[in-house]
């Protein structure tokens, strides 16, 4: 889930999540969530992760995309 990568992204940098739902605008327990791979990455939160911890927004709505694939599958 492309949540797992904004964890390891902002683990590298030290980011707390307290940091990451600011700038991203989300609450505790949705920062979490998405963390978590709980929350899906739409437009709007696509291009908040692309201010907040870099790559496209195009990138992180792929892996969304990818992702929500292969639970098709399953």
């Amino acid at each position: 889930h492309p949540g797992h990568r904004v964890a390891e992204i902002v683990a590298a940098r030290g980011i707390s999540r307290e940091q990451l739902g600011s700038v991203l605008q989300l609450d505790p327990g949705a920062v979490d969530e998405l963390l978590a791979g709980a929350m899906g990455i739409d437009e709007q939160l696509a291009h908040s992760l692309a201010r907040a911890v870099g790559r496209s927004p195009r990138e992180w709505l792929a892996w969304q995309a990818e992702f929500d694939r292969t639970q098709q599958e399953r």
